[in-house]
């Protein structure tokens, strides 16, 4: 059963636990992937962990006045919209970049993204950004990587099973 179904059926029981249940397990889910897109956006931890919990706080009021088709399209979606109005804000961009290479940044940028810049490859990095962030397809990134779509597919599973064991206990339960 997927994410929206369960919040579905959590929302449709109108039982708090279960909603809160649910809404803990998409927490944890998301969060890594979450920070990781508004890290490209804003410089420093205190920036990108608000838009976060912002997003999660917009996504939580919203639960029963919307429907949700993909609550990783809305959540993505909320967490970007929201980092890019606060950089209108504070009219401080920086680009990802700028902030995984400069090292005087490096002290200010999400912890998660420099582990993550660590443990990954460039190669894989690069591949897990333009998939996650850039929303490439895998027909695309068969033909930027030259190599097969099914390939791209099989590695983008690896390379997220691997986050998933390495950081498991770190970054989310």
């Amino acid at each position: 059963m997927n994410d929206e179904e369960k919040l579905y059926l959590a929302i449709k029981s109108n039982s708090k636990t279960k909603i809160e249940k649910v809404f803990k397990d998409i927490y944890y889910q998301y969060y890594g992937l979450l920070s990781f897109i508004a890290a490209k956006y804003l410089k420093n931890n205190e920036d990108v962990e608000e838009i976060v919990n912002d997003a999660f706080i917009n996504f939580f009021d919203n639960i029963n006045n919307t429907n949700f088709s993909s609550i990783k399209y809305y959540l993505v979606n909320t967490t970007k919209n929201l980092a890019i109005n606060k950089l209108k804000a504070n009219k401080d961009l920086v680009s990802f970049d700028e902030k995984i290479n400069n090292e005087s940044y490096q002290i200010s940028t999400n912890k998660f993204i420099l582990d993550l810049k660590a443990f990954l490859s460039d190669e894989d990095f690069s591949l897990l950004n333009d998939y996650l962030i850039n929303d490439y397809s895998s027909l695309e990134l068969a033909k930027k990587y030259k190599t097969s779509s099914s390939n791209i597919r099989m590695r983008i599973k690896r390379i997220i099973k691997r986050i998933q064991v390495e950081f498991k206990g770190v970054y989310y339960e």
